[in-house]
């Protein structure tokens, strides 16, 4: 467990040991990684399709939360067409989720689009639980 004080909101943030979750066929079903408060910190994703595919992330507390239709997800990730999109722990990015990380693929960066990508999209996710909560933990 590590220690760091978040000065911009006036936290301290307790980190558990880093996490990881493997999905070698993400698609555009909902996926639940993990409820409560986490950090995703790293990730690696490789599409094998010939169109870009893009990998959506919600702070949801289940799967079934998440509406595809009329939700707006926190963050997009674009993994280009036959590409990678690699993002090390060590790059001290870090988007944090308060209720827990749920992601899907999809073929368009639209929100409110759920159609699948070309082709299912290989995800591996690094992520750290947290400790202690802040309604203001992304801004």
């Amino acid at each position: 467990t590590k220690k760091k004080f978040n000065t911009k909101n006036k936290i301290m943030v307790m980190k558990k040991k880093k996490k990881s979750y493997r999905n070698p066929q993400l698609s555009n079903t909902v996926i639940l990684v993990e409820t409560g408060l986490q950090a995703l910190v790293g990730w690696n994703l490789f599409n094998i399709g010939a169109s870009n595919a893009f990998v959506k992330l919600y702070d949801k507390a289940s799967a079934g939360a998440v509406n595809l239709a009329t939700d707006t997800p926190l963050d997009t990730l674009m993994v280009p067409a036959s590409g990678l999109f690699f993002l090390s722990n060590e790059d001290k990015y870090q988007l944090n989720f308060s209720q827990g990380l749920c992601i899907v693929a999809t073929l368009s960066s639209l929100d409110g689009t759920s159609n699948a990508p070309v082709a299912p999209v290989y995800c591996k996710l690094l992520y750290e639980p947290l400790l202690q909560s802040n309604s203001n933990l992304n801004r």
